[in-house]
């Protein structure tokens, strides 16, 4: 077994993870960022639209903490909110010493891209870049399979280096978690492809409670089109456009949507609002049409209104893909996940010296999140989890590096990916099969939309992939697919039960069966691995 060993290890290579790495690199320590794709591109970072929420000379920090609760619709977690509103503008800035070119606007500050389309790039490249030049080791592609635990705390990371059957060993005084959210487990979304709950996964293995699962966010303005991965519409354009059925009736004046910028303030309402009239069979070829004016001067209101620069490059992009017809076709697309692992004020879990930042974790966003708060939670949180990491690392030094037999004996132990024997009920998927179908079930089930039948039927279906995943023969060339179905079908587990126990809806949770809101389920549903299977628990 191939065993590596650092300082601190970074589970992740977005902007949480490599932001994060850079805090511990600065204290002196040996720090190694582990991660299945290459760092700075295949991150949900990467291909963000580069916009941080914080305070600045136009809004305040009240203004600030007030939107973020009034989107998470009482289910915010208020200490972490705090945190985040107080600490934003220092941590966003901090970004300028690492390279990463930032522009003010009204609500917060925005990468500087070259072009459209490359705004999360012009953060994540020259962050990565600063990274590698201070010493911090990449290591990739690598799965992180288990957390690997001794003496009662986290000691590093169990997986496996991409066409290796053999598991790999890296282990670290401390761990921070910074891998990412899930939205690739849906049929559209806006998130890369690998983007499958591998930190949740990670977390749930190591005994670990999550929290909010159930709320999974779209964003209204993905384009329409046989890509997986869906290209975001700048938010603007929903500012400057009309949303129309094929009936030619403007969407939001029909459901009365009020909340601005649509893109940011209402996301939950407007999705849910296209995913009706998707259900409807009032959609243009699947999608809704979004009418783009040409005009310059309505551009240039709009963006002298709400903050935002290079309005004319983001203009000229628009019109260019909208050229033949004077609109886009749009469609929600999985975009972030609220929930996630449970930490404490200083990013901790409850596995001593192991900390969590990013998407991963769940609690700031409650049931929806507020549009900008995740790049700005990421370098929030990450400075955090840092500096809790080099306190771990330090006191960890002096025992657990002693000796290694120890963590490769664990390993040895753990690291059996056994599949069970199971007789064939019903014809074999593929593992690329495996992974279409679930996709297509969690929009079709689990999506804007849900019920009490469909949430089970798809809790039903999930085992049955599970029965045709036990049946996939194992090898190099397919470990990592077979991994990424086993995280696959683990949180879309989660998420589907955490959605049927929570009977209201609630931001971006909507249960066709309970459509109102109750001040009963005000709290937080929770799930950890048990004795049994899989645990939920519902905290006031």
């Amino acid at each position: 077994m191939r065993c590596l060993n650092t300082d601190v290890l970074v589970v992740g290579s977005g902007i949480a993870g490599v932001y994060a790495a850079i805090c511990c690199k600065q204290a002196g320590l040996r720090v190694m960022v582990c991660s299945k794709s290459r760092p700075g591109i295949g991150s949900c970072s990467a291909l963000s639209q580069g916009h941080f929420r914080s305070k600045t000379r136009r809004f305040s920090k009240a203004e600030h903490r007030q939107l973020t609760l009034e989107a998470g619709q009482a289910l915010n977690r208020e200490e972490m909110v705090d945190i985040l509103v107080e600490h934003a503008q220092d941590a966003v800035l901090r970004l300028k010493d690492f390279g990463v070119g930032l522009g003010e606007r009204v609500r917060g500050f925005e990468s500087e891209p070259e072009r459209i389309g490359l705004e999360g790039r012009s953060i994540t490249k020259p962050l990565t870049d600063w990274a590698e030049s201070q010493g911090v080791r990449f290591c990739y592609p690598f799965f992180a399979w288990k957390v690997v635990e001794l003496e009662g705390r986290a000691a590093g990371i169990c997986g496996f280096f991409r066409s290796e059957a053999e598991p790999s060993l890296i282990l670290a005084r401390s761990v921070i978690l910074a891998a990412g959210g899930a939205g690739a487990l849906y049929q559209y979304s806006d998130n890369p492809q690998g983007m499958t709950g591998d930190g949740y996964a990670l977390a749930y293995r190591a005994g670990l409670p999550l929290m909010d699962m159930e709320f999974v966010q779209f964003f209204p303005f993905t384009l329409a089109g046989p890509s997986r991965t869906s290209r975001l519409v700048p938010p603007m354009a929903a500012e400057i456009g009309t949303l129309y059925n094929a009936r030619q009736e403007n969407v939001v004046e029909k459901y009365n949507i009020t909340r601005r910028p649509l893109a940011v303030a209402a996301r939950d309402q407007l999705s849910l609002a296209m995913a009706r009239e998707l259900e409807a069979g009032l959609d243009v070829q699947g999608a809704l049409e979004l009418h783009i004016p040409e005009d310059k001067t309505v551009w240039r209101q709009a963006g002298d209104a709400f903050g935002v620069g290079g309005i004319e490059q983001i203009r000229s992009w628009i019109l260019k893909i909208s050229r033949e017809t004077g609109s886009l076709l749009v469609r929600p697309g999985a975009h972030f996940c609220m929930g996630g692992v449970i930490i404490d004020e200083h990013c901790r879990t409850k596995l001593k010296g192991l900390s969590a930042a990013g998407e991963i974790v769940g609690g700031l966003h409650g049931a929806n999140r507020y549009g900008g708060n995740a790049l700005t939670e990421a370098v929030v949180f990450a400075g955090i989890a840092a500096g809790r990491a080099i306190q771990a690392a330090e006191d960890a030094s002096f025992y657990l590096m002693r000796d290694e037999s120890a963590a490769l004996n664990w390993a040895e132990s753990n690291m059996s990916l056994q599949q069970e024997s199971l007789a064939p009920k019903r014809q074999i998927l593929s593992g690329s099969a495996i992974k279409g179908r679930l996709q297509k079930l969690m929009w079709e089930q689990v999506g804007l939309i849900r019920s009490e039948t469909g949430l089970k039927a798809a809790e039903s279906e999930i085992e049955g992939l599970k029965h045709d995943l036990a049946q996939v023969e194992l090898g190099p060339k397919n470990l990592f697919q077979y991994c990424e179905n086993c995280n696959r079908l683990l949180v879309a587990e989660m998420i589907v039960k955490s959605a049927r126990t929570r009977r209201e809806s609630r931001g971006a949770h909507f249960r066709a069966d309970f459509p109102d809101s109750s001040l009963d389920w005000i709290g937080h549903i929770t799930v950890q691995k048990g004795e049994q299977g899989m645990h939920l628990d519902f905290l006031k």
